[in-house]
């Protein structure tokens, strides 16, 4: 039909945007969350994130961070994550832990 490699390609830019938009809203998001759970720990790291496969989730991650909180922080700290879970209500959140603190590790070289 005429036309109709018009209006596919026009559906397939329209899909590319709305991705688009979608990791730039994901990556923006990540970055508050990130902000303000670091603000609650004594220090903060941002891990590369997993693979979705691995990870087991229907959606790519685009967080993931370790967060080094004292002991007597650690129930606002998971206030704080149930807060960012209302607020961004579409964003799944996952509150691990307390694990060792490799992640906070520095190795000097002999």
């Amino acid at each position: 039909a005429p036309g109709s490699g018009a209006a596919y390609l026009l559906r397939r830019r329209a899909a590319a945007t709305a991705r688009d938009d979608a990791l730039a809203r994901a990556t923006a998001v990540a970055g508050q969350v990130h902000e303000e759970l670091a603000e609650l720990a004594d220090d903060a790291r941002r891990l590369a994130v997993q693979d979705q496969r691995l990870a087991g989730g229907a959606t790519p991650m685009c967080l993931n961070g370790a967060y080094l909180v004292p002991v007597d922080g650690a129930d606002a700290f998971a206030a704080a994550v149930e807060g960012l879970r209302d607020r961004y209500a579409d964003c799944r959140f996952e509150l691990a832990g307390p694990w060792p603190a490799y992640s906070f590790v520095t190795m000097d070289e002999p």
